[in-house]
């Protein structure tokens, strides 16, 4: 029951993300790097949606796994922006059910470029 694919979702509240802002998305188990998608670029407006972003599975893992695994959402801004959004992470399973997982409330600026939680 491997991981066979995953995907991430925004929703850009009330201060949007910069167009020249870089956003990167990594899921990471004990092991090393489970999936990521890198180099995501655009505006992301006020109060709009964006995605899904499809993450490329480097190590598949199973259902079981989670549990050990984290996700990040990591931002490089060119000059200041702060960002204030929702995340979704969406990971699809071989023969097992899928797994969603969301946060609110979350913001990102030049100063403070990461947000990481567990996935268990």
């Amino acid at each position: 029951m491997p991981l066979i694919s995953g995907s991430a979702r925004f929703h850009t509240n009330d201060d949007d993300k910069d167009g020249d802002t870089v956003l990167s998305i990594y899921v990471d188990g004990p092991m090393g790097r489970v999936a990521q998608v890198e180099g995501i670029q655009g505006h992301f407006d006020n109060n709009s949606d964006n995605g899904p972003f499809m993450l490329t599975v480097v190590r598949p893992i199973s259902r079981g796994d989670l549990p050990a695994c984290r996700t990040r959402v990591h931002i490089d801004p060119n000059g200041h922006d702060t960002w204030r959004f929702n995340y979704e992470i969406d990971l699809q399973f071989d023969d097992a059910p899928a797994f969603a997982k969301n946060w609110t409330g979350l913001a990102l600026d030049q100063d403070n470029r990461d947000f990481s939680d567990g996935l268990g």
